[in-house]
């Protein structure tokens, strides 16, 4: 705790930090979320090249099914069926025959979470449930499946892509930015009295980007 305390304030400052604590104190009595709305939609030409060794593509379903074999890739069948169903890709880096990073795009309203859907406007996809093995992070792996993605939503004819972080989740948001995704709005969700309340930066219009609840439970991914 005092070792993540220390790191946290020699990487984003006193400020952020008080921040990300904060918000973990409320979350002890209450759901709140702060959620930073992102848009990519200029790829950078050194996000681009992947190794020798490495290639990239969207994935088939017998394809993304004989990943969820390996039970350290966070994929299971039901969900990957049901994403399938709904009509979503995911889009992967492999190393050789090793799959090393993966993301799912879609282009309709998406669960990211038990009783929360987002959703956005038509023209743009959604990239959600990313995962990087552990080994490859830091590698520059992440971006550039990110930035291959991109291109290759937009030869679909998609604008751009969004997608969410965490408002406290700094490295992701730094991260993110280093290959040129840029916030947009942000969106505000904390439940009182056993309802949900949901507060929209008036940026966010400008994209169709809205947080609602759902009622139906049974499926919920998030980023």
């Amino acid at each position: 705790m005092l070792s993540a305390l220390v790191s946290s304030l020699r990487q984003f400052g006193l400020f952020c930090t008080m921040g990300h604590y904060a918000l973990r104190v409320v979350n002890t009595f209450t759901f709140f979320k702060v959620y930073e709305v992102m848009l990519f939609e200029h790829p950078l030409p050194q996000w681009t090249m992947l190794d020798s060794r490495q290639q990239s593509r969207f994935l088939d379903l017998q394809e993304v099914l004989e990943c969820c074999r390996e039970k350290d890739l966070d994929l299971n069948e039901a969900f990957v069926h049901y994403a399938f169903h709904k009509g979503d890709q995911c889009y992967a880096v492999f190393d050789g025959q090793r799959l090393a990073s993966y993301g799912w795009y879609s282009t309709r309203p998406t669960k990211i979470g038990a009783c929360l859907q987002l959703s956005f406007a038509p023209g743009y996809a959604y990239v959600y449930h990313g995962y990087t093995r552990p080994e490859y992070r830091g590698r520059r792996v992440q971006a550039v499946r990110a930035t291959l993605a991109l291109i290759e939503q937009q030869r679909q004819g998609a604008k751009g892509v969004l997608s969410y972080i965490e408002a406290d989740n700094f490295s992701a948001i730094r991260a993110a930015k280093r290959f040129n995704t840029r916030r947009i709005g942000r969106v505000i969700v904390i439940k009182l009295f056993g309802a949900y309340r949901i507060f929209h930066t008036r940026t966010c219009s400008d994209f169709g980007v809205q947080v609602t609840v759902v009622k139906d439970a049974r499926q919920g991914e998030t980023t």
